[in-house]
């Protein structure tokens, strides 16, 4: 059970809680959730999630990913579907399924990605903040587009580390199946490496929509544990 989440956006109050989903009828705004996990099967990993938003709506996300002995190139084919059920009259189910498939050879990593969002009334999005997903094709920027009447594609590369360097490069276009055909093209280019005890992440960001300007954004993070 989940009671409340930090849903504040950049220079607002970080140390606030608001209740996830507060209404007239649940005063409470909790969120219940129950999962079942598999791993007893070899390389097999399945998940099975279902969630109560209390009078707001119920939901069930699965994933499963399997691992395929391919010698000197491993394959690993992962798949996701959810379905969000709003509780109110008048309102659409939302539906989503992603497939990916990615390879390991000598530390460099690579992936294809896809997922399809329905044109329900919910987006596929984080409950608590309303900004990120989990679906394989999310970036740094483009939840936005892809959570909701959407299908994207992504392609991913990530390189060993060099020096303690690693670099990351994906590309996601995604085709905006709404009224508003507002489609997305999203590059981003990441490094990682760690500076002063701190991980450190720089990246840049570029986005082309269809039907506005194309932005970017240069965005740094820095971590530190103590």
């Amino acid at each position: 059970m989940v009671n409340k989440a930090n849903g504040n956006g950049l220079g607002a109050e970080m140390s606030t809680f608001s209740a996830i989903n507060a209404d007239a009828l649940d005063a409470d705004g909790s969120v219940y959730a129950l999962g079942i996990i598999n791993n007893s099967i070899e390389n097999l990993n399945l998940d099975i999630w279902g969630y109560n938003l209390t009078s707001t709506a119920t939901a069930v996300w699965a994933d499963a990913s399997y691992k395929l002995d391919a010698g000197e190139l491993p394959v690993t084919i992962a798949l996701q579907g959810a379905n969000i059920d709003p509780d109110a009259t008048g309102t659409d189910d939302t539906s989503m399924f992603g497939a990916k498939i990615g390879t390991t050879i000598e530390g460099w990593k690579a992936s294809v990605a896809y997922n399809d969002v329905s044109d329900g009334t919910l987006s596929v999005q984080n409950v608590g903040t309303g900004v990120k997903t989990k679906l394989f094709v999310q970036q740094i920027l483009n939840q936005g587009s892809i959570a909701l009447d959407a299908e994207t594609t992504q392609l991913k590369v990530v390189t060993p580390s060099f020096n303690g360097v690693k670099l990351i490069a994906q590309y996601a276009m995604t085709d905006d199946t709404s009224a508003a055909e507002n489609d997305l093209d999203e590059l981003d280019l990441i490094l990682k490496t760690k500076v002063l005890g701190t991980n450190l992440l720089l990246a840049y960001v570029n986005r082309d929509y269809d039907k506005s300007n194309d932005s970017d954004l240069v965005r740094v993070v820095a971590r530190y544990k103590f």
